[in-house]
């Protein structure tokens, strides 16, 4: 159980993909103009995550890392595919049809590119030599830890940008939270995504560093 905790605490904070390992740095910059955008890209990443490590785990004896790749990338295309279909059926305005007059369009081009991403091979690496319960773990907490992640960037970006955050619901009724009327335009473009991932970067590894140093006085003190 304690192999298990750490495994997800890694996955999860010390070894988040997006503020910690810097993969999937891509859509952390350009797919987080807004909360919503950032929340249904983590959602897909994390869910095409589970399923390509745990399937990698499973049959990691009868695999080798060229072949590992061929099969991460065809399941997460499939991922992102059956993804867009429902978000088609259920979200028109940002599916496979979706070019209306709402604002989160930006999902149309960016949920086929998240099986590109290079979360899963990196992840699918780590899979081969873990057993199929370690590797669910892993890619649960590296899947929440990722959603997290792109959240922050995303409402941070939105408030800054816009000055208020936006949702959308099943039948594309958007409901608003107006915050205030100052508006830097900028942090909705790739320089601004890039700064919030910096800023949220940096604090990360504050809190690593300061959790490092307890954890020493405590090994010094035993």
């Amino acid at each position: 159980m304690k192999k298990l905790g750490r495994i997800f605490a890694d996955g999860f904070h010390f070894k988040n993909p997006g503020l910690g390992l810097f993969i999937g740095l891509t859509l952390s910059v350009l797919a987080t103009t807004s909360l919503f955008n950032a929340v249904v890209i983590g959602i897909i990443t994390a869910i095409a995550l589970i399923i390509s490590e745990t399937f990698v785990s499973i049959f990691r004896k009868h695999l080798d890392f060229f072949v590992t790749s061929l099969i991460v990338g065809l399941l997460a295309a499939a991922t992102s595919t059956v993804a867009s279909l429902l978000l088609a059926a259920y979200y028109p305005s940002i599916g496979l049809e979706g070019y209306s007059e709402f604002s989160n369009n930006l999902l149309t081009t960016f949920i086929p590119f998240t099986s590109c991403t290079f979360i899963y091979l990196c992840k699918a690496k780590h899979a081969l030599n873990m057993k199929p319960v370690e590797a669910l773990v892993d890619s649960v907490s590296s899947g929440l830890g990722f959603i997290v992640a792109l959240a922050l960037i995303g409402v941070i970006r939105e408030i800054i940008s816009t000055g208020e955050i936006v949702f959308t619901f099943s039948n594309n009724v958007q409901g608003f939270i107006h915050l205030w009327d100052f508006k830097l335009p900028i942090f909705g473009q790739p320089f601004g995504g890039l700064l919030v991932t910096a800023l949220l970067a940096g604090l990360h590894q504050c809190i690593d560093n300061r959790l490092a140093e307890n954890r020493f006085k405590v090994i010094v003190k035993e």
